[in-house]
């Protein structure tokens, strides 16, 4: 039988009755169980004529009416007949008058029975229509007069009443000592003749929530994904349907926000739901936060343990989702979903296809062929051949990647699985490395970058046994280093003449600072620039730049961290220094002499002190 078959069967028996049963029936529950679901279901499937009224913040008999009035002259209480209808249901009251404390006095006699209250006119012929009372926990009537109200329906007018409520948090409410009955407990049963409990039915609820969906592609995939709902819903144990479909309706939204690649990989699509609604469950209940969802998504933080128990440790213990993969969305993204109900799409999807998730679809062909001992033969075929047909034409130009795919070819061809020669492959590479150079793909922007790098890029070297490889790694190298001192030359030159342009420029190239690009702070360059030129351009400035000129001179040698890195300056700064020197012994002495020896000098002869002791052998 499904669940809460036997309710509605006993309400198919209830509502049959030809005569008044002169007592409501009560649907019991937790808040969020369902009860107002399942019972606006059963009514809208058999067609039941029934009004509808909530209790919740009801304070007086006048707002309970002002319901019914609604419920039943809906025209005349809308907003266009605002005006009218107060009108009538002023002629309609004028015979009703209700106190209920009203005078703050104690009108009623409030005991073991409930009191007994005149209904308004208007609404002592319903036509038996069926009352439905809900949320009575929630009504702010003593709980005598709200059941004697209720009542009044059910012994007076012979009516059929249902009544949904979460009777333990009444009870609870109403208890004056522990172990005693509660008020309400002692009169509820002139009114109540059948109690039911509600079981939560997240089966049959999930179908109806997803009905109503107004997308019918998050319908479909949700339809699809159903168990994995379910399962996140029975993980939280909060039982409150509630919950779910709000965190489906939140989802439609989120939805949105989803690039179409989500749905291409399963287990993608599975690992989103499942952290989706865990979240979206968790914080509806309130148990989780946005300020915990960073440790909640850390697959660092750890689950419960026999000693603590913090929101996200008891989180993670109910669902495993927390503790698996990195979820392919940022934290923050998450936190600004659930704080505004929106994310920028654009970087959602940037970080999914970064995710683990696209690591085949991000890793370049080449890696995927220095695993050739992991492919099928189909594929290794496709790949090998497409990638050597590239490395033909010279087309690579990533220098990294020319060198490795030189040492797989040289396997492959020893191997004998590639139709080559080892001096075919060997000279493909050497001009690969050549149009690499053309087109600046051998300039090494780090100083400590020793390319190529005999440990590999990412990954060892293949055929690193091969003495020809070997050999090949050495004119790589040697390369390099051709081409970084002609760039080195170059580039010096146009570095002296941003010198007598602007001092503050240079400084801003050639030292570490917040401003400019500071191109050249860590790598040795100014010895490329002859000394004779740079002391001639130094005469050339002013006397507030030459002054400059000697702090820049400081500043570039000042930080041992990066100065080690210059140490191919060390002879330059010497022969600079000494050049300087026998500028001062010439001819008539002059202020820029004098400025020369008083302050340029010295910052020069303490940056040849630096670098001496750094490179002195420690030890």
């Amino acid at each position: 039988m499904a669940k809460n078959e036997h309710v509605s069967q006993y309400l198919d028996y209830y509502l049959g009755m030809e005569s008044s049963p002169e007592f409501a029936i009560l649907l019991k529950g937790e808040w969020g169980v369902g009860k107002t679901w399942y019972l606006r279901k059963y009514l809208e499937e058999r067609h039941v004529d029934h009004l509808y009224i909530s209790l919740n913040g009801v304070s007086t008999s006048t707002e309970i009416e002002d319901q019914f009035y609604r419920e039943l002259h809906p025209v005349l209480a809308s907003k266009q007949m605002k005006f009218v209808s107060k009108l009538v249901k002023g002629l309609l009251k004028t015979t009703i008058h209700l106190d209920l404390d009203a005078d703050k006095k104690p009108d009623l006699n409030v005991g073991s029975s409930l009191p007994d209250i005149n209904l308004p006119d208007f609404l002592n012929n319903l036509n038996n229509k069926l009352l439905v009372f809900d949320d009575l926990e929630r009504c702010s009537m003593p709980v005598p007069n709200i059941l004697g109200y209720i009542n009044q329906f059910v012994e007076g007018n012979g009516l059929k009443v249902i009544i949904l409520a979460n009777e333990e948090a009444i009870i609870r409410s109403g208890k004056p000592k522990e172990n005693e009955p509660s008020q309400y407990q002692l009169i509820r049963e002139k009114l109540i003749g059948r109690t039911f409990m509600i079981e939560s039915d997240p089966e049959t609820g999930l179908e109806d929530f997803l009905s109503h969906l107004s997308s019918k592609e998050v319908r479909r995939l949700l339809i699809q994904k159903k168990e994995i709902l379910l399962e996140t819903y029975y993980a939280a144990a909060y039982h409150n349907l509630r919950h779910l479909r709000q965190a489906i309706l939140d989802f439609e939204r989120f939805y949105q926000f989803l690039p179409a690649e989500v749905y291409q990989i399963k287990e993608l699509t599975d690992h989103l739901l499942r952290l989706f609604f865990a979240i979206a469950i968790e914080m509806r209940k309130g148990f989780v936060e946005e300020s915990h969802l960073p440790d909640l998504l850390s697959p660092y933080t750890s689950r419960l343990s026999p000693t603590t128990a913090t929101p996200v440790s008891v989180a993670k213990a109910k669902h495993l989702v927390f503790s698996g993969v990195a979820s392919p969305i940022l934290v923050e993204d998450w936190e600004q979903f659930f704080k505004t109900g929106s994310i920028d799409a654009d970087r959602v999807k940037q970080s999914i296809l970064q995710s683990n998730y696209f690591d085949e679809l991000n890793t370049p062909d080449w890696e995927k062929l220095w695993r050739y001992f992991d492919m099928e033969d189909n594929a290794f075929e496709e790949l090998s051949s497409r990638l050597f047909k590239c490395f033909q034409s010279r087309q690579m130009r990533d220098r990294y990647e020319i060198v490795h795919l030189t040492g797989i070819f040289l396997a492959l061809v020893n191997q004998q699985v590639l139709e080559s020669t080892t001096e075919e492959i060997l000279q493909l590479g050497r001009e690969n490395l050549l149009a690499c150079k053309e087109n600046g793909g051998l300039r090494l922007v780090n100083p400590m970058e020793q390319f190529p790098d005999p440990n590999g890029f990412k990954f060892g070297y293949h055929s690193m046994d091969n003495a020809e490889f070997l050999g090949f790694l050495k004119y790589a190298s040697n390369l390099s280093s051709e081409y970084m001192a002609e760039i080195s030359a170059t580039e010096a030159q146009v570095l002296l003449r941003v010198m007598k342009r602007s001092v503050l420029e240079f400084s801003s190239t050639v030292t570490l600072s917040h401003i400019g690009t500071s191109k050249h702070f860590n790598s040795p360059i100014l010895h490329k620039i002859p000394v004779a030129d740079f002391l001639n351009a130094y005469f050339e400035l002013s006397a507030p730049a030459k002054r400059e000129l000697a702090r820049v001179i400081d500043k570039r040698y000042d930080l041992d961290e990066y100065a080690h890195l210059l140490l191919e300056e060390l002879s330059w700064l010497k022969a600079l220094f000494a050049e300087g020197q026998s500028r001062i012994g010439e001819g008539t002495r002059k202020l820029s002499i004098a400025i020369l020896e008083s302050t340029f000098l010295p910052a020069v002869e303490r940056a040849i002190t630096r670098l001496t002791r750094l490179k002195k052998p420690t030890g």
